[in-house]
Formats: structure tokens, C-alpha cells, sequence
């Protein structure tokens, strides 16, 4: 009985650890930024961006690209409307996305926040949360397959 206690005590322990390390990663797709990537895209390739992690997303008048996203990710962007607000935000310009987001099957349960969106995002994974995005383009967000579910789409513009 003791033996099993203290194993079940010991992978909750790993377990708890194991979550504990998601690492945030930092893109800018200003020129010679401190950021630790140029385009959401090499953030989420990167073979040290893992399950978990979280990407900050930083305003930009630079182009961060697009995203086809096969890991469960954060993805936290600046907000928008930035310039309307000048006592928030010493830097003015919003998280873009400025091509198509795709979430395959393998990034259930990522998030995607406080982004401008100028493309459609198009779901193949379930557990997808899209929240508080602007999205001024006439693309939407769009169920590439079948049986998804637990789906969050909320306060998005």
C-alpha cells in the first residue's frame, strides 16, 4: 500500500514539474530587436518551442507572418486599438498576424489572444480558444473538419 502511494505522490510530482517549465518565447518582427524570434512561425518551429510554451506576440509595424500551428500553444498579442488608448502603452503598434493561421490537430487546447488578425483562421483541432482578436479583414474563422468541439470564440472585434 506504501509503495503505491509514494509512486502515485511521485509521478504527480513529475507531472507537476513537467508543467512548471513551459518556456515563453518573445517575436518582433522589428529589425534588430531583443525578441527571440523575427516571425511567429520560426518561434513555433523552433525545436526549443514545446507543448505548452507560451509566444508573446509584440507589437510591430513589421510583419510577423503567419501561422500553421501543430504544437499547444499561447499566443498572447498586445491588443489592439493601442493608439486610441495613449496613457496604456508606450509602444502603439498591434500584435499582427498578417497571413493565415491554421490549428491542426496536434495544437489542441492553444490559444490564440490580443491579436490582429488580417486572414482567415481555420480550425482542424478541438479545445481552440480565440479570444479578444481584432480581425478588421471579411475573412473569418472557419471548421476545416469534422466532430470539433470545444470551441471558444470570445469578445473578438
Amino acid at each position: 500500500m506504501k509503495t503505491g502511494t509514494i509512486t502515485l505522490m511521485i509521478i504527480g510530482l513529475i507531472l507537476y514539474c513537467a508543467q512548471a517549465t513551459a518556456t515563453v518565447w518573445r517575436v518582433n518582427g522589428t529589425p534588430n530587436s531583443s525578441a527571440h524570434y523575427s516571425t511567429l512561425q520560426a518561434a513555433h518551429d523552433a525545436v526549443t518551442t514545446v507543448n505548452g510554451d507560451t509566444i508573446y506576440l509584440e507589437g510591430s509595424m513589421f510583419s510577423t507572418g503567419g501561422l500553421q500551428c501543430y504544437k499547444k500553444l499561447t499566443i498572447i498579442g498586445s491588443g489592439y486599438f493601442l493608439d486610441q488608448n495613449p496613457e496604456t502603452q508606450h509602444n502603439k503598434y498591434p500584435s499582427t498576424i498578417d497571413y493565415y493561421v491554421n490549428f491542426y490537430d496536434t495544437s489542441n487546447g492553444s490559444k490564440l489572444m490580443g491579436c490582429t488578425v488580417n486572414y482567415a483562421i481555420y480550425l482542424y483541432a478541438s479545445n481552440i480558444t480565440i479570444e479578444r482578436n481584432h480581425m478588421p479583414s471579411t475573412y473569418s474563422i472557419s471548421s476545416q473538419a469534422g466532430n470539433l468541439n470545444n470551441i471558444r470564440i470570445i469578445g473578438n472585434y
